[in-house]
């Protein structure tokens, strides 16, 4: 609350003004702050752009990405998903507004009517609030509110709209509340002399020397103009000394919002219930937790959150500072392994040319089926024919029964996989960038910055081009290619600033292999030439997979073209964790079944 807050922190200049220039040069602040905490460790790094850095410390290798932290791959996409967590968070006890999903507005209606009290009407997976409408009461409203939650999502939610009193955020994981901050509305203090108007623009003048508030100033039109109107007063309003007043609804640092550490007052009520709200989802290894206090002093968990902001946690504007990114780094490196520099020679399969469709190494496509399949379709199969039972959770997740043993995935992920080795994994550009720093042989290629530079590149070719999104993941040169600008997937929404990523298709062998870090589990090829480069090539993908630190495993794709003196070399042309699998694939060497098990052997069974 804003009476009990306490006199603004200082941060000595000297002390933050290399985090400063870097953050201003572009870096991003999460990955500085963890960059810091190494250099403090005797760690080193190497920037891969602006949001990515390697660090590496005593043998073992982490990848930081923004501001993931050491939550899996599969807890990412469930916290994404409201209606889950609010289900297992009812079942635990962990209080949470009441509510579910709708299927209509009249059923959102009837809910409203049914608690007698004002509701939120929200998207079922929806992020920085898009799509919510809070403390709606009449028809009218809540008809429009779901009518725009549609807009971002099929699947609608409707809960009970609580008062707030105190919004917290919580930094959670292994058992523990790492940190703790309230969240407060901007706000200014008079001084009896000054006008609202000026004590703001002094206000934004000391949130330029917070690391956390720099660039994140008081804005006076619109919200903040019209939050004092309803309460009688403008800018030009002079507060008595002494009177804080509040601007805004808003809590967060965009909005003029400020953060206040309180970890060392929070309640031991409170940090049970935090911890336990993380543990209940799967994978929830570090978690950026929302909480609300009531006028009442019931505390409810509202919503749990992935790639959460770290750098006011370090620099709160008030109250006690958390060496966040410290208590992340030594978390990251306890996740991490030693990599065995080694590859294991896959002997030749029994059956040289299984295709995957009539192997019994696994689930045949029908054939009145589609071509392709991807990946994780299969292993689904698979384990359906193991006696698993599959349920789904929301679209993209899948929890598999049989008897006592309980597996989660999304897609082939499950809490082995780390959400921030993932979301680098999407980015078929960055990928190759940490490619080029393990100096890891790739299949040439460049950015095209707009969708015209892109077609007027593939006019003056005579050779087939795959075309990624600069910003989206490698789907495999089948997939992406292109042989005129007619073909070229353009989006209009592109921003120039991320454009398209283009390599040429070499002709040449094709393999998909399915490598870890220090072995391959099966190669896949698309063509009835001989292999003489097997060893090599599967040497090479698990090169590839060791360039990103914590990746457990990815299809490779590597091509062997011929040189102009007729000798073959593998380059590594793109990597993925849900490849496509066709009909023209043969299985030439490993076992699917071994790549399966592997998936599952990497879960704890809950």
């Amino acid at each position: 609350m804003l009476a009990d807050i306490p006199q603004l922190n200082v941060y000595p200049r000297d002390q933050i003004a290399e985090y400063i220039e870097a953050v201003s040069s572009g870096r991003n602040a999460g990955v500085q702050l963890l960059i810091d905490a190494a250099n403090k460790k005797g760690a080193t790094h190497t920037w891969i752009n602006n949001s990515t850095a390697i660090v590496e410390h005593k043998g073992k290798r982490i990848l930081a990405y923004r501001y993931f932290g050491a939550e899996s791959a599969l807890a990412a996409v469930l916290y994404g998903d409201k209606a889950f967590t609010k289900e297992v968070w009812e079942k635990a006890g962990v209080a949470t507004p009441k509510g579910g999903l709708v299927s209509s507005a009249a059923e959102a209606i009837a809910f409203q009517r049914e608690i007698r009290a004002p509701i939120v009407v929200k998207p079922r997976f929806s992020f920085a609030s898009k799509g919510v409408s809070v403390e709606l009461s009449t028809e009218q409203e809540i008809r429009d509110a779901y009518t725009l939650a549609k807009r971002y999502n099929r699947d609608v939610l409707a809960e009970e709209f609580l008062e707030i009193q105190t919004e917290y955020r919580c930094f959670v994981g292994a058992g523990e509340v790492y940190a703790l901050v309230e969240r407060l509305p901007p706000h200014v203090i008079g001084d009896g002399t000054s006008t609202i108007g000026k004590l703001i623009e002094d206000r934004n003048h000391v949130r330029e020397t917070i690391p956390s508030t720099r660039n994140e100033p008081i804005e006076i039109e619109g919200r903040v103009e019209s939050y004092l109107a309803a309460r009688g007063k403008s800018v030009e309003t002079v507060l008595p000394s002494g009177e804080i007043q509040q601007l805004s609804h808003m809590r967060i640092l965009g909005e003029g919002g400020d953060l206040y550490g309180v970890l060392d007052k929070a309640s031991d009520g409170l940090k049970e219930l935090a911890v336990t709200a993380a543990e209940v989802i799967p994978g929830a290894h570090w978690a950026g937790l929302d909480l609300i206090e009531t006028a009442e002093g019931k505390i409810y968990a509202i919503e749990i959150n992935s790639n959460s902001q770290t750098n006011g946690i370090e620099y709160p504007s008030y109250g006690q500072p958390i060496p966040i990114a410290k208590i992340l780094l030594e978390e990251r490196f306890k996740q991490a392994e030693k990599p065995r520099l080694r590859n294991r020679v896959l002997r030749q399969a029994k059956i040289k040319t299984p295709p995957p469709s009539g192997s019994a190494q696994q689930p045949p496509i029908e054939s009145d089926g589609p071509d392709n399949i991807l990946l994780h379709r299969l292993f689904y199969r698979y384990l359906v024919a193991q006696g698993y039972e599959l349920e789904w959770i929301g679209r993209a997740v899948v929890k598999a029964h049989k008897g006592r043993k309980v597996h989660w995935f999304a897609g082939c992920l499950s809490i082995g996989d780390l959400a921030v080795v993932q979301n680098v994994m999407r980015k078929h550009a960055l990928v190759r960038r940490a490619l080029n720093a393990a100096n890891v042989p790739r299949t040439n290629g460049k950015v095209m910055k707009t969708g015209e530079k892109l077609k007027e590149y593939l006019a003056e070719q005579n050779r087939p081009i795959a075309v990624t999104p600069h910003s989206g993941k490698w789907k495999g040169a089948e997939v992406s290619v292109c042989l005129t600008p007619e073909e070229a997937p353009i989006r209009e929404n592109q921003a120039t600033k991320y454009g398209y990523y283009v390599q040429p298709v070499r002709p040449g062998t094709r393999l998909r292999i399915l490598a870890g870090p220090d072995k391959c589990f099966a190669v896949l090829q698309t063509d009835t030439n001989t292999l003489e480069q097997i060893d090599e090539s599967v040497a090479l993908a698990s090169q590839a997979v060791r360039a990103i630190p914590g990746l457990r495993w990815a299809a490779v794709d590597v091509v062997l073209p011929k040189t102009s003196s007729g000798e073959t070399r593998p380059w590594v042309e793109g990597l993925s964790t849900d490849p496509v699998v066709s009909r023209v694939h043969r299985l030439v060497c490993g076992e699917l079944d071994e790549f399966y098990e592997f998936l599952l052997s990497a879960v704890d069974s809950q």
